[in-house]
């Protein structure tokens, strides 16, 4: 499964954000085409949003395009949005799931999904260092009952890998997290996972679905 991702800085107002992000996934859901919109929290540029698109294959992406682009509220939606925007949005992100991730479900408003990423190093193993990401995934599923995806950047920066953990909302995350901090075993794993990563390339952030 792919995740096409784009990110934008807004100017933040909710009164001018909202309403547009909301048509814009009505009018997604209209074409079967399920805009999941979300708001940068923890970690995030202030005034960052995303949006993120499942898709089975990149011809599927390219379908439901052309749906979307043939609809002038849609197009008259998005100039709408830009005149809201901070500067020109992010690359267009496309990363291949390997693990997670299976089926179309609609994610219910409120999620908060964490956002772990980083760039392989130099001279990093990529098998290697997703076979790590693959054990730490179990073992968080083992502690928690937390099942994180797992993916790879197919299309923008090479070498991006990371997890995608969601939660039904931030008091789940506090008690997530509160579990983890005290465990050896987890924290020994996921310390040994810095040794792929490219130096400073680390981030962890948050976003909550707001349509």
């Amino acid at each position: 499964m792919l995740i096409f991702y784009r990110e934008m800085v807004t100017n933040g107002d909710p009164e001018q954000v909202m309403p547009i992000v909301q048509e814009l996934a009505a009018l997604g859901k209209k074409h079967g085409v399920p805009l999941n919109i979300w708001s940068g929290s923890n970690g995030h540029v202030f005034g960052t949003m995303g949006v993120s698109v499942r898709y089975e294959s990149l011809s599927a992406r390219a379908a439901a395009g052309a749906k979307l682009y043939a609809d002038k509220q849609f197009l008259a939606a998005t100039r709408r949005l830009q005149e809201v925007m901070i500067g020109a949005p992010g690359p267009d992100m496309i990363n291949n799931i390997i693990r997670g991730g299976e089926g179309n479900q609609e994610i219910p408003l409120g999620t908060v999904v964490t956002q772990n990423q980083f760039q392989l190093a130099n001279s990093g193993d990529f098998l290697k260092a997703l076979t790590h990401l693959n054990e730490l995934a179990d073992l968080v599923k083992k502690l928690v009952g937390i099942d994180p995806m797992i993916g790879h950047t197919m299309y923008g920066p090479l070498g991006g890998l990371g997890t995608l953990s969601a939660y039904a909302n931030f008091a789940q995350v506090d008690e997530v997290v509160a579990k983890l901090l005290v465990s050896d075993e987890y924290m020994t794993k996921f310390l040994e996972g810095g040794k792929f990563a490219l130096p400073g390339s680390i981030t962890q952030r948050q976003v909550v679905k707001i349509a």
